[in-house]
């Protein structure tokens, strides 16, 4: 009997055996399925990398160069025009003259000019009563409080686009035309794109500094032309398009409304639907007045002696992010003596001088994306449709098995998980439970004692720390916040978003621990421990099998 047993058992492995040697596609399916996943991997990075490239290309912030003077001593000044512009210190130029860049020896802004901004207000039946209540009483809350030099105009879309107030209308006759506004039927097809589109076209020939703010669900059916065409036309014209999103059905189109922002530098502000839109349509109008810039350059350098002069320099622009931008200038300029030898005004001796931009053309700055997208798109298709050859699969002999010999399941290792924390003391006055060292921005070697449990980030008056003169931190930016010996970061919805060792914060609380790195707007500060800070703790908790 036993030893019939042991017949048929090895006639069952020569039976898998040979299985597996007549099959050998199955283990080769499995390798190429492997090699596969990674050439797909690798290929996702290149794409990624060709994409980035690309979006440098568009990255560079637009000017325009105006009332140019070359003199024949070297003395150059000229006017250029930044509608972007929105920081308070002014950019970086360099004017590359041949073979030599020349930094600017002198920048001045000029007197901020007017502000001309159109609303578009979505008037489609998703948008619902409680949203259309809210947006009439933000905007009449505008209107009431009307801001200097600011001339508004008003478009309602939905299936269809109707001016509602032209420029120069009085601010209290606009706010009477607001409460006029009626929804259209649920079943009408919104036109988002076309009212945009027609709103850049009417602020093309105004003067002066241009937005557009848009109040919608982002939801368009019936527009005849797409959104990569109202992004590229609102960048060309150099217009910024805001949008503020709400509605019962918002979180639909917040994605491209994403993008129709982002692409025209633009910001999207979220509004709770039947929330007043008032403080977001004020806050946007309020830094789109700030933006923008006109300014004064001058250039001095060594002219050379009996040598012709150049028919055309180039400007190049340095924004903070490192963005650089040029532009041609026509004019004669005498070609200069020596390698880049700026004179210094007297006002400006001693001082370190910008570091010169590195005077690329916009046109080589496009083939060299270009270049690096071919190369990406090249290795795209030879890590896809390159094919490996199969390793040959040996199947391993069998194991006969002993019958005399029980067989037993292998103990489950045991595996452990390590768990560390930081304790720090309860926060009281004079006695802080951490402090907030400065790292870079204006509150640079500053510090910070967190002596209240509920500790305010911001640029109002009353926060705990409060940063100023830097337009990338809202009033109420974030807040730290003691409980039971831990410390807990939050945003407060800011703008531009609180960033945790680089990440930047989603809606949930993240706790802080000694050497964490937080950055807001230009600032950065690190968690530092104070010395009634208890030390690190770890423990270990071992389960049988799993991680408990």
């Amino acid at each position: 009997m036993r030893t019939c047993r042991l017949e048929r058992r090895s006639l069952r492995s020569s039976l898998d055996q040979r299985m597996r040697s007549s099959a050998p596609w199955q283990s080769v399916d499995f390798v190429a399925v492997a090699a596969a996943r990674t050439r797909a991997i690798w290929a996702f990075v290149f794409l990624c990398l060709a994409l980035a490239s690309m979006r440098a290309i568009g990255a560079a912030p637009a000017f325009q160069v105006s009332n140019v003077d070359a003199q024949p001593s070297g003395a150059v000044a000229l006017t250029v025009a930044v509608p972007n512009w929105s920081v308070a210190d002014p950019p970086r130029f360099s004017l590359n003259v041949g073979d030599n860049t020349v930094p600017a020896s002198d920048v001045k802004r000029l007197e901020q000019p007017p502000l001309s901004v159109i609303l578009c207000i979505d008037k489609s039946g998703s948008m619902r009563a409680p949203a259309m209540g809210a947006i009439k009483q933000g905007v009449r809350q505008l209107f009431q409080n009307p801001p200097p030099k600011v001339d508004v105009a008003m478009i309602g879309f939905g299936s269809t686009t109707k001016s509602l107030a032209n420029f120069g209308t009085p601010a209290a006759q606009q706010a009477d035309l607001v409460q006029g506004i009626q929804l259209e039927g649920r079943d009408s097809k919104t036109a988002l794109y076309e009212a945009v589109q027609g709103a850049i076209a009417q602020l093309k020939p105004r003067t002066g500094l241009k937005r557009i703010i848009v109040i919608t669900d982002g939801e368009d059916e019936g527009s005849a032309v797409t959104l990569d065409q109202v992004i590229k036309t609102g960048s060309a014209a150099g217009i910024g398009v805001d949008v503020i999103s709400t509605g019962p059905f918002s979180a639909r189109g917040e994605p491209a409304m994403e993008r129709l922002s982002g692409g025209t530098q633009g910001v999207l502000v979220k509004v709770p639907n039947g929330t007043s839109v008032g403080p977001a349509l004020e806050d946007l109008v309020d830094r789109a007045r700030k933006m923008g810039g006109t300014f004064q350059v001058a250039f001095q350098y060594k002219p050379a002696a009996n040598q012709p002069p150049l028919e055309e320099a180039t400007l190049a622009l340095v924004a903070p992010g490192g963005e650089r931008g040029t532009e041609p200038v026509r004019a004669r300029f005498v070609p200069v003596a020596t390698a880049a030898a700026p004179v210094v005004a007297d006002k400006d001796k001693g001082k370190e001088k910008d570091k010169p931009a590195d005077g690329l053309s916009l046109n080589t700055k496009i083939l060299i994306g270009l270049g690096a997208g071919a190369l990406a798109a090249i290795l795209l298709v030879f890590l896809v449709f390159r094919k490996r050859k199969p390793e040959p699969v040996t199947a391993p002999p069998p194991v006969e098995p002993r019958a005399d010999v029980p067989v037993r399941p292998a103990p489950a290792p045991e595996r452990s998980t390590r768990i560390v924390r930081y304790t720090f003391p309860p926060p009281e006055p004079g006695r802080p439970t951490a402090i907030l060292k400065g790292r870079s921005g204006i509150i640079g070697n500053l510090s910070f004692n967190i002596e209240k449990p509920l500790f305010k980030i911001g640029a109002a008056e009353g926060s705990d720390l409060r940063v100023t003169n830097d337009d990338y931190v809202s009033n109420d930016h974030a807040i730290i916040r003691y409980d039971s010996g831990s410390l807990y970061l939050a945003d407060r919805g800011s703008r531009n978003g609180t960033f945790l060792n680089g990440a930047r914060l989603a809606q949930t609380p993240l706790p802080l621990s000694v050497g964490d790195q937080i950055r807001f707007g230009h600032s950065e500060v690190t968690v530092e421990a104070t010395d009634g800070a208890a030390a690190p703790q770890a423990e270990n908790r071992v389960g049988e099998g799993s991680v408990r």
